[in-house]
């Protein structure tokens, strides 16, 4: 919720604002936040047409059933209207059952009951307690999910919940850490360089150490910033302009971009998926997909 309370006050005062969490509140119109990733309605919007096309033949099947439980937090809360949104947009390819925004529960006994009958339901960031609640329901509706998911692995792990989730799907605006690339090359090197002898337990936790790469696009925008104005000149204003002009190919893709339009960085995204044999996230598609900006 920080960029949404700051907007106003950034716009005002002509402040560059970075975020990793991207509400769209606070994007639109374009302004002085920029997202160091992709907002939860884009990568909504992107997932649900690939899972039509690629995951659910409702041309036979019919509509598939979809809902979600989650905490009441800015991904999430985007990320549920956006396939509710979807869902009225494609009544052919998705049924909406209902999206359960809770504060802060643990006891998901009530989501997953309603939820039972889905074919796939978004579920909460932290996967593993709400999956043995719907796992007891007797359902095999298939979990989805977004980047924010992927942070929480260890707790998974921990829980010994791999078989709960396993085929969970999870649209994700980066490579994997199992994938090869210059991001996931420098990311390892980091690794090696800074927690010699802990690398697997860091990357078996989990995203959370690659968003080191999100704040590296952040000082690659401030270089630019002071080598177009020059160092005496840098201020806020240089900064706004290098942002707004910036992006970034990766492994030949045109991955990353800003415009005097777009304010969230990423361009593409992948498809994952939860195995229990390797207790890990696997590639579940080679491609990858340009990000949707209406459903």
């Amino acid at each position: 919720g920080v960029s949404v309370t700051l907007q106003s006050k950034v716009d005002a005062d002509n402040v560059v604002l970075f975020t990793e969490v991207g509400e769209e509140e606070a994007l639109e119109p374009p302004g002085y936040v920029f997202c160091l990733g992709s907002i939860p309605k884009t990568e909504a919007f992107t997932f649900l047409k690939w899972i039509a096309e690629n995951d659910w033949d409702y041309e036979n099947k019919g509509p598939a059933k979809i809902g979600a439980a989650a905490w009441a937090e800015p991904s999430a809360i985007g990320f549920v209207q956006a396939i509710e949104e979807y869902s009225e947009s494609h009544p052919d390819q998705f049924e909406f059952v209902g999206g359960y925004l809770t504060n802060f529960t643990f006891d998901w006994r009530n989501e997953a009951e309603s939820l039972k009958e889905c074919d796939y339901v978004f579920a909460p960031i932290m996967v593993h307690g709400f999956a043995e609640e719907f796992r007891n329901t007797g359902s095999e509706a298939k979990l989805i999910g977004g980047s924010p998911h992927t942070a929480f692995l260890k707790q998974v792990s921990d829980a010994g919940a791999w078989p709960l989730i396993d085929g969970m799907l999870i649209v994700y605006a980066g490579n994997w850490w199992s994938e090869s690339g210059e991001e996931i090359a420098f990311q390892k090197s980091l690794l090696a360089q800074y927690h010699p002898g802990d690398e697997e337990e860091i990357v078996s936790g989990g995203s959370g150490y690659q968003a080191i790469t999100a704040y590296l696009k952040m000082l690659e925008i401030v270089e630019d910033a002071i080598q177009n104005a020059g160092a005496e000149n840098f201020d806020s204003q240089a900064l706004y302009d290098a942002a707004q002009s910036y992006s970034k190919s990766i492994d030949g893709r045109n991955a990353f971009s800003y415009s005097s339009f777009k304010r969230y960085l990423s361009n593409e995204l992948l498809i994952l998926e939860a195995s229990a044999e390797q207790e890990d996230l696997i590639r579940n598609d080679p491609n990858w997909y340009p990000i949707l900006i209406e459903p």
